[in-house]
């Protein structure tokens, strides 16, 4: 039976650690961006999230970093590759910002950087990003979404829809991919798939066919389709769920759970 482990934002954070640790475990792994910029209210300096981060890049041989595992950009992440001034939230040291972005560039120069992947379990096709892809940013942006396969963004210099490796800016339209929504201080009326806010992503009715994994937005609970449900919240999700709470999942035939160590 297929399955994937997906880790949200980590921040510096290292409860992605014991799941990885069960790596052979999980056909797929997916980390949903974020990997700097640690909270400090959580006592973890920038240094501590790069040494998490390559603690964490060490983790994997070669060939799982090719077939198995795939690194998602987060909107803490792409403002040390490229400069969008609406999206930065740069660090002040600058020794430490050259740091991360050569640690970024050496996994995007390795094609193992994405802005979104998608992955088939029976019926259901998962959409991974950071923030989420909504109706309204697609709509505003046909240009990045391939039109037979709603959501999914693809490189305007190949017409297949493959997920976005993370090139340099000529191939990209980086000012659309970071555009920031009211929600979080940003000048439009949504954000683009690294800084879409759930409460944006929920305003939006369905576009598009599958389901869509983010983070991105921290909450203390995992949101999804049954656990609003249980809770009796008015809330539609049947097409989404954010997994942005300090916590790894397991996505399989049997849909989302936490995951815990057996």
């Amino acid at each position: 039976m297929t399955n994937i482990l997906v880790i949200p934002d980590i921040h510096g954070r290292t409860f992605w650690k014991e799941p990885i640790a069960h790596k052979k475990d999980f056909d797929h792994i997916v980390f949903l961006g974020d990997y700097f910029d640690p909270y400090p209210s959580e006592s973890i300096t920038q240094q501590d999230a790069i040494e998490n981060f390559k603690e964490l890049v060490n983790s994997f041989i070669e060939e799982e970093l090719e077939y198995k595992v795939e690194f998602l950009l987060g909107n803490h992440d792409g403002h040390y590759l490229y400069d969008i001034p609406e999206a930065s939230r740069l660090a002040k040291n600058l020794t430490i910002n050259k740091e991360i972005t050569s640690l970024l560039i050496n996994l995007r120069d390795k094609n193992q950087l994405k802005i979104n992947t998608w992955i088939t379990i029976k019926n259901t096709t998962y959409l991974f990003t950071h923030a989420g892809i909504n109706k309204d940013w697609a709509d505003k942006h046909l240009e990045l979404c391939d039109v037979n396969y709603p959501g999914i963004l693809y490189q305007k210099f190949n017409g297949s829809p493959i997920a976005i490796d993370v090139l340099p800016d000529e191939c990209i339209d980086w000012m659309s991919i970071g555009e920031v929504g009211r929600y979080r201080g940003g000048w439009n009326r949504t954000g683009g798939p690294l800084w879409c806010d759930i409460k944006e992503f929920i305003s939006q009715p369905k576009f598009s066919p599958y389901y869509q994994i983010f983070g991105h937005t921290q909450l203390n609970n995992y949101i999804t389709k049954d656990i609003l449900k249980k809770e009796n919240q008015n809330i539609d999700c049947e097409d989404f769920a954010c997994l942005d709470c300090k916590k790894a999942f397991i996505i399989d035939e049997n849909g989302i759970q936490e995951w815990h160590s057996s």
